[in-house]
């Protein structure tokens, strides 16, 4: 449960400055793939990784959501909103 707290709280915090709230859905459900693939690669690579290491390692090679955040709310115009991810994830 805490796990999914913190994943959560990672999610929620990087897509805070997107302005416009469908697009934040969409770059948040992108942003939990790559969370979700970054986990499964290394639960591959290390078959007895306890889930929350997984997690948090996930999260670390994220980056720090603060700084995606900025760099989120700088790009998101309803114009250029389907490149956000692609360009900072």
């Amino acid at each position: 449960m805490f796990l999914d707290f913190k994943q959560d709280q990672w999610l929620d915090t990087a897509v805070s400055g997107i302005r416009f709230h469908l697009d934040r859905k969409r770059v948040r459900r992108e942003l939990e793939g790559h969370l979700e693939d970054k986990k499964a690669d290394l639960r591959r690579i290390f078959p007895d990784i306890p889930e929350a290491e997984a997690q948090s390692r996930a999260l670390a090679a994220m980056g720090d959501p603060e700084e995606l955040k900025t760099a989120l709310d700088r790009k998101s115009t309803r114009l250029n909103s389907s490149h956000l991810v692609i360009s900072y994830a």
